[in-house]
């Protein structure tokens, strides 16, 4: 497997929360949203409920606001709930965020994969590690595959590995101590022997 990655480190601004208090309403909208993101064809009020472990009360509010900005759509026909265009919208302007960067990648990717002739990933850093913002796939018929936009732990993938490796003192410090939970069978657990093998 070989990744070819860029360092972007993003820091929240403007906030008066505490590090490690998400707001709950908040961060209860954000994980209907990830279920949703996961059924294209969309889900029932009582199956997002289900899977996203909260009441029935509370998801049916979450969705009807979430449904009044658009981020979140009705099925007329069958009552499914579905990602709206605003999400789209939001996906795309992430997207344009990292467009220079692809652009001038995108050529040093396909030659890494003519020459490795393994998938090439290019990933960036943010505060839920790494993220996977491009691609240039393996030809094989066996191959690593990521999907874009998904996030990788730093201390057990070589993407995040590659990114720690020119992080300065103090991201690899709260790497450190947010804890290296075990991923795989050879994930590194150990501070002393991730920084030796950076």
């Amino acid at each position: 497997m070989v990744e070819s990655l860029a360092t972007s480190p993003i820091a929240g601004r403007g906030s008066q929360q505490p590090r490690g208090a998400p707001v709950r309403a908040i961060a209860r909208a954000h994980t209907v949203l990830e279920v949703l993101s996961r059924e294209p064809r969309g889900l029932g009020l009582s199956e997002i409920a289900r899977r996203a472990s909260v009441r029935f009360s509370t998801c049916h509010r979450l969705l009807a606001t979430l449904t009044s900005l658009d981020y979140v759509v009705q099925d007329s026909e069958t009552g499914h709930y579905l990602l709206g265009y605003r999400v789209l919208e939001l996906a795309s302007r992430a997207q344009s965020f990292h467009h220079l960067l692809i652009v001038r990648a995108r050529p040093v990717l396909a030659e890494t994969m003519q020459a490795s002739g393994e998938t090439t990933n290019l990933a960036v850093r943010d505060e839920q590690g790494a993220r996977y913002v491009a691609q240039v796939p393996s030809r094989a018929s066996v191959r690593m595959f990521a999907e874009i936009g998904s996030p990788a732990p730093l201390h057990a993938t070589a993407v995040g590995k590659v990114l720690l490796a020119h992080a300065d003192e103090t991201a690899l410090d709260s790497v450190m101590r947010g804890g290296l939970a075990p991923r795989a069978r050879h994930t590194l657990t150990n501070a002393d022997q991730l920084r030796a093998a950076l």
